[in-house]
């Protein structure tokens, strides 16, 4: 008869990423495989249950220069 508490609890508790996850946020990164490009870290924690200071560590850590064929050079996540 009484009221039942309505509880949302986060889809991801660990604070390291797997591999589908470093994946997920190199699309949203860098805007590939259909996913719209999205930098900021704040978002991006939310959209994939991380703290915002995890997915800043991780983008510093995966960030490789890229040449591009007319010798000009991009910095961009590789999951890798």
């Amino acid at each position: 008869m009484g009221r039942n508490k309505f509880i949302i609890e986060k889809a991801c508790k660990n604070t390291h990423f797997i591999w589908e996850e470093r994946l997920r946020l190199k699309y949203y990164h860098n805007g590939t495989n259909g996913y719209q490009k999205i930098t900021n870290p704040t978002l991006l924690g939310k959209l994939l249950c991380k703290h915002e200071q995890t997915i800043r560590r991780d983008l510093k850590r995966g960030m490789v220069q890229h040449i591009e064929s007319n010798l000009s050079s991009t910095m961009r996540y590789n999951a890798v």
